[in-house]
């Protein structure tokens, strides 16, 4: 009898063990970060990411990590940019980055920025951004700047780069962002402020037509045209050029 007792008691033992054991390699995914599986992941496969659910993840075959998706902003100097007139500017820039939550974007980003520090990712992103770069904020003829609030024109004027920081408001003085004479004719449909306020979208179509030479404010020349969201929090914006 006592050793039938501890028989049951040693297989009640390395059931709890087992259990516990896979639960602990049972791993949930948090809203703002990817977690990447690598190992013995499946055939030519160097990775597998998961963002939101959960996955196990196999003792001695695999491992995993996390990505943050928190955005990051980076401050870079464009030096050497080469402007329309082939001038070349040094030109104060920032850049808001992110990781990309679809598949392709997933699997670069386990792939270049796994176990990478934060130093050696901002380093990447303008190793990037540098290489793509073929136009700087002095290229561009015509702007529309989303303006839910007359603040978000100065503040996007620094974002992209046109001024350095605390100078927006003053980037605006004499008339610059006036059609037709002004050095950066802005929002010349109106906006959202004086067109209509349709988030954005009224933005998108002037900028088309500034490119399209159909505007009934069209600046003449127009080449590039700069179509943006809200500056402040991590958006997007276009860069339209007349083919």
């Amino acid at each position: 009898m006592p050793y039938t007792l501890v028989f049951v008691a040693m297989v009640a033992l390395f059931l709890v063990t087992t259990m516990i054991a896979i639960m602990s390699r049972y791993h949930r995914c948090p809203s703002n970060q990817i977690l990447v599986k690598y190992g013995n992941v499946g055939r030519d496969k160097a990775a597998l990411p998961i963002h939101g659910g959960a996955t196990f993840v196999w003792p001695v075959l695999q491992s995993y990590a996390f990505l943050d998706l928190t955005p990051m902003t980076i401050d870079i100097d464009l030096k050497g940019a080469l402007s329309k007139q082939n001038i070349r500017m040094n030109v104060p820039s920032r850049f808001t980055i992110g990781i990309a939550t679809d598949e392709e974007g997933m699997n670069n980003a386990a792939v270049r920025l796994l176990g990478e520090s934060q130093q050696q990712i901002e380093a990447l992103a303008k190793d990037i951004i540098f290489g793509q770069a073929g136009i700087g904020p002095e290229d561009v003829d015509v702007a529309q700047l989303y303006d839910a609030f007359s603040p978000l024109i100065p503040l996007s004027l620094e974002g992209y780069g046109f001024c350095k920081r605390g100078e927006g408001a003053d980037f605006t003085n004499d008339g610059a962002l006036e059609w037709p004479d002004g050095r950066l004719p802005t929002n010349t449909s109106g906006g959202g402020m004086s067109e209509a306020y349709v988030h954005g979208f009224n933005l998108i179509s002037e900028g088309v037509r500034q490119i399209r030479g159909t505007s009934t404010a069209q600046v003449e020349g127009a080449e590039w045209s700069l179509v943006t969201s809200g500056e402040g929090v991590p958006t997007s914006a276009l860069l339209l050029r007349r083919g």
